[in-house]
């Protein structure tokens, strides 16, 4: 039987780029995964159309990568960027959509390999879920 392939838009801050190099590096064009990364000058940029338009355009699953608050460049856009998405899922909860396809990851703390083992393990789980309701039907 074939895996089902997952879609993912990620978004990331342009100042994490080379934190999130190795796991993009790891993942891209593994088998049943596809990435579409969309850089940002800040995540706290993000507004809650964003995310669900990406999930409205065919995506599995949406990560953010940011600065971890409190060490943002731009002050204040690691809080933001929390703050829309966890509104964001929480709108998600409310029609029924699993909330946790939309996570943002914070890797201040984490080494590569543990990052590359966070999004793995999230992207499984989204694959796991199958195509969001809002989606549109998809060719194999």
């Amino acid at each position: 039987m074939q895996e089902k392939r997952v879609e993912l838009t990620v978004f990331c801050c342009q100042h994490q780029g080379e934190r999130i190099r190795p796991i993009l590096n790891e993942l891209n064009g593994s088998p049943g995964i596809e990435l579409k990364k969309v850089s940002l000058p800040c995540t706290g940029k993000l507004e809650v159309f964003h995310l669900t338009k990406a999930l409205e355009r065919g995506a599995d699953g949406v990560a953010i990568f940011g600065c971890p608050e409190g060490n943002c460049h731009y002050v204040v856009g690691s809080q933001r960027a929390g703050g829309r998405v966890r509104y964001t899922q929480r709108i998600l909860k409310a029609i029924g959509i699993e909330e946790n396809r939309i996570y943002r990851f914070i890797l201040e703390e984490k080494t590569p390999q543990e990052g590359i083992e966070a999004f793995a393990t999230w992207a499984k789980n989204v694959q796991g879920k199958g195509v969001p309701p809002a989606a549109p039907a998809r060719s194999s």
